[in-house]
């Protein structure tokens, strides 16, 4: 655990754990936080994609992977 908490911190390139709690995270509200995936989806890009999402891409025995990735298909294609 430590070691994962450390990594964390590197990542973030601060400790954004709560004070005295290693198992909690919480980010202080100036911290600017970008996702990818959110800008993909409201963004221009969700129209410049074509094709089937995740064409033969497979994860062996997951059926929670396949609802996933089956919503996502319908998402994507609507």
């Amino acid at each position: 655990m430590a070691a994962t908490t450390s990594l964390i911190c590197k990542g973030f390139a601060f400790d954004p754990f709560v004070p005295g709690q290693r198992s909690i995270v919480e980010f202080s509200a100036d911290v600017e936080i970008a996702c990818d995936v959110y800008d993909f989806e409201r963004g221009d890009m969700l129209s410049a994609y074509h094709g089937e999402f995740l064409k033969d891409f497979n994860v062996s025995h997951s059926s929670a992977f396949d609802a996933w990735l089956s919503d996502q298909r319908n998402l994507y294609q609507s």
